[in-house]
């Protein structure tokens, strides 16, 4: 046997194997690992030097597809494989521009520090978005932030539990009222938000701007791990924003069933009203989120409940096309025949916005013209 000839051939074989793993790997692959959530899959083809900025069929690259989807975690891994901030899509919008598009604030701030710009351009037309700082993202920036702000915002547990042996406020407020949980927890940050609530952070502190608490920042970015983590420390759930937004409100925007029966669970306000008087139900009708919806509806929630512009979830249900939601708050009392200031009422909703099947249902239950 020819030992010296298959050694040769085993060492060529090793050399192929070792200069291919990004080709084994094709790009497809990790376009559909983010669009999974599959986390593990992702470091996975990071680590073969799949190329991080190639585009998707629709233009999108996988830290666009993070961004839009709110993925924190997804975009730490494929920034740290030096994922391109400044690409843009065939719109002309950037990572940042769709993370704040979607109200995943943590992503924008997480971007931020990797030195994505405050603004972003739509190639072709005259607008021109400056995403708006968040309280956060100015401490985050700031170059006098102290030390345990610092840490928290950058999971760094070493250097918080060192600042809060030197004596460190943990509920020290940065301007703006942003204390070290805030960033934590902002930034997806499990480690060091477990660390802080421990060390006995006053989990229901807000912030001096929005009014947000840790667990609205939690929830309005979907992070259901730290959001059950702070719900269970003892968070209260029933405190508004500014704006009378509470974290109901956020979870059924973001159509995030787990977190909003987990609010329940803790007696949050299921007819909360913000300042505009919006309740949690007509968030969820709004933006789209059936299931959430059909789930505030069986709790009870109180489906005669008008906006100031005397707008009702019967009517936001006609405009979105909602069939099974109009069935279910006819059902449950809601007046067919109401309007809103300018006199428009569910079925003219529902005609306009080419909805036949909601028109039927709401003439069956004695809509008039």
């Amino acid at each position: 046997m020819n030992y010296r000839k298959l050694f040769s051939n085993a060492l060529i074989l090793l050399i192929i194997f070792l200069t291919i793993p990004s080709a084994a790997y094709s790009v497809d692959e990790l376009i559909m690992a983010v669009s999974e959530s599959d986390l593990a899959r992702v470091v996975q083809l990071a680590r073969n030097k799949v190329n991080m900025n190639a585009k998707s069929d629709n233009g999108k690259t996988p830290l666009m597809i993070a961004a839009i989807n709110g993925q924190i975690e997804i975009a730490k891994i494929l920034l740290k494989a030096n994922a391109d901030l400044t690409i843009k899509d065939d719109d002309g919008k950037t990572a940042i521009f769709m993370a704040s598009e979607n109200g995943y604030t943590g992503i924008v701030n997480l971007l931020k520090l990797h030195g994505a710009k405050d603004t972003a351009a739509v190639e072709g037309s005259d607008y021109v978005r400056a995403l708006e700082p968040s309280p956060r993202s100015l401490v985050i920036g700031s170059p006098d932030t102290p030390q345990l702000l610092k840490a928290a915002a950058m999971d760094d547990t070493k250097n918080v539990k060192k600042s809060l042996g030197e004596g460190y406020d943990i509920n020290y407020a940065k301007s703006w009222g942003v204390t070290a949980l805030m960033l934590a927890v902002d930034q997806h940050n499990v480690a060091t938000v477990k660390l802080l609530v421990e060390s006995g952070a006053n989990i229901n502190l807000a912030d001096y701007d929005d009014q947000f608490t840790p667990l609205m920042v939690a929830v309005k970015n979907n992070y259901t791990d730290i959001s059950k983590m702070l719900v269970n420390k003892g968070a209260n759930v029933n405190i508004k924003s500014r704006e009378g937004i509470s974290a109901l409100h956020l979870a059924a925007a973001r159509g995030n069933n787990e977190i909003v029966r987990l609010l329940f669970n803790r007696n949050a306000d299921i007819n909360a009203q913000t300042i505009d008087g919006w309740t949690p139900l007509m968030e969820a009708i709004y933006s789209n989120n059936t299931e959430t919806a059909e789930q505030l509806i069986d709790k009870g929630a109180d489906v005669k409940l008008k906006s100031d512009d005397d707008v009702t979830a019967l009517m936001m249900a006609s405009v979105r096309g909602q069939a099974r939601i109009v069935e279910m708050l006819i059902k449950k009392g809601a007046d067919v025949n109401g309007k809103d200031r300018r006199g428009k009422s569910s079925l003219s909703f529902a005609k306009v916005n080419g909805h036949p099947e909601i028109v039927e249902l709401l003439k069956k239950a004695g809509a008039r013209q």
